[in-house]
């Protein structure tokens, strides 16, 4: 071997030498979880600048993953607290792009029963969080299959993927991920990321981090739905009791008037005395009003479910007051009642004055019907913090406890005899357009000692 050779040969051997010692720095460095003291190497091709570089980069991976899943735990309390499904699913997604650095997220839903994926909300080619719940396609003979046969729970990555857009046309290429989206080890949907927007290579933590995702929004969404599921039953089994104690009720009420109009017609034929028919003509004709009365306080009542649209303007209620007392006063007169007064004449409340006239309207016939003759009604105003008052009370024949729990039912009388000749709907309808306005009805009252009932509204904003 010639001396240059040799010298060669010496040079390698000190090289590699020099290497392991790196290297075995390096490796007890990283054990004991320390920095290596060396430079930055990431553009060293060495063998221990790699090995350097590749530590580096692994425990910077390992750091923002740990990050991101303080995230997770943060996100997971705040989805928690979010009721509905269809904003329960849009947070998802954001945060999922805000908090977890995800690029884009998809949510999608698993129908069995037509074999589809049903969209939910997404990110559009601008970043933006936009509603796909229109979107659905057949996820026959895809990866979703292994999804709901349970024959993976894992990630599904992919480095170099067709990307596509709301429209199911290829947008671009680059990384995908399908993580599956599980309550109670059940597939209920798949949550999808891809890096359309920044390009950024995948990080090696993104698809456990998607996975883990997509247990807790599968898990969260699922309890949500099955939250609106049980809500919307218990309100359908309250409708059709309302409606089936309305029917009852309205067939209770209507069957005297028909009996008599019924009855009053016959014998109408059979009268030839015109003073005597022209009796039974009026008699049928009050009946039918009252059955007219009925289906228009129905109607009202069911309208205000849809149809209310309030158009609130300030309003002098000292004026509004003075305008129905007087139109009770006259209807009223035949029971020789007692009306006082007791208003701030500077007071003001923004309230659509059609709907809130109406209120009162029923507020102040209910008190009407239930004084004695001679009796007195008093009407007043009040102002509290942030609130303004409007007290309608009588000395009638009040009610006991176990009514005032009920008084606001469609239907409901505190006489259940049904001699009385109303609705039943008056206080409903005034409750539902008080509460509409943002106010509420408090109510006292005891038997013998009349009642009152104070229509609690916001003040008027001066700001």
């Amino acid at each position: 071997m010639h001396a240059a050779d040799d010298a060669s040969f010496q040079q390698q051997q000190e090289r590699l030498a020099h290497e392991v010692a790196q290297i075995e720095r390096i490796v007890a460095a990283a054990a004991r979880g320390e920095q290596d003291d060396m430079d930055d190497r990431s553009g060293d091709l060495s063998l221990p600048g790699r090995l350097l570089y590749e530590l580096r980069r692994r425990e910077d991976a390992g750091f923002l993953f740990q990050e991101r899943l303080k995230a997770l735990n943060e996100i997971t309390i705040a989805l928690s607290r979010i009721d509905t499904f269809d904003s329960l699913c849009w947070h998802a997604v954001k945060y999922g792009i805000d908090q977890l650095g995800f690029d884009r997220l998809s949510l999608w839903f698993v129908n069995l029963e037509q074999r589809q994926m049903i969209g939910s909300y997404g990110v559009d080619e601008g970043g933006e969080v936009r509603d796909e719940r229109g979107l659905r396609w057949s996820y026959a003979e895809t990866y979703i299959e292994d999804f709901i046969d349970g024959k993976t729970e894992a990630s599904l990555a992919n480095d170099d993927a067709p990307i596509y857009n709301n429209r199911s046309e290829i947008i671009g290429h680059g990384w995908h991920i399908s993580a599956p989206m599980l309550h109670s080890e059940r597939f209920v949907g798949v949550l999808t990321a891809d890096n359309y927007l920044r390009k950024q290579p995948m990080r090696s933590y993104e698809p456990e981090l998607l996975r883990l995702y997509g247990i807790t929004v599968g898990h969260l969404t699922e309890l949500a739905r099955i939250r609106e599921q049980a809500f919307a039953m218990r309100l359908e089994q309250e409708r059709t009791r309302v409606l089936r104690q309305f029917i009852r009720d309205v067939g209770h009420d209507f069957r005297t008037p028909l009996s008599v109009i019924n009855t009053n017609s016959f014998i109408l034929t059979r009268l030839e005395d015109l003073v005597r028919r022209q009796s039974f003509a009026d008699e049928i004709r009050g009946q039918v009003r009252y059955i007219s009365r009925m289906l228009d306080s129905a109607l009202e009542f069911i309208a205000l479910d849809s149809d209310m649209v309030l158009n609130p303007t300030a309003t002098d209620l000292r004026a509004l007051l003075a305008e129905l007392i007087a139109i009770h006063q006259t209807q009223g007169a035949a029971k020789n009642l007692i009306w006082t007064t007791d208003y701030d004449p500077s007071l003001t409340v923004t309230v659509d004055t059609h709907f809130m006239r109406r209120a009162l309207v029923c507020l102040l016939e209910n008190a009407v019907q239930y004084t004695p003759v001679g009796g007195c009604i008093r009407v007043g105003s009040a102002r509290y913090s942030g609130e303004i008052g409007i007290r309608i009370e009588d000395n009638g024949i009040g009610m006991a406890a176990d009514a005032l729990d009920r008084i606001f039912e469609p239907m409901y009388r505190v006489n259940q005899a049904r001699t009385e000749r109303r609705s039943g709907l008056g206080l409903s309808i005034a409750r539902r357009i008080v509460e509409a306005h943002g106010g509420r009805i408090v109510v006292r009252s005891a038997p013998g000692k009349g009642s009152r009932f104070e229509v609690i509204l916001p003040a008027q904003d001066r700001g």
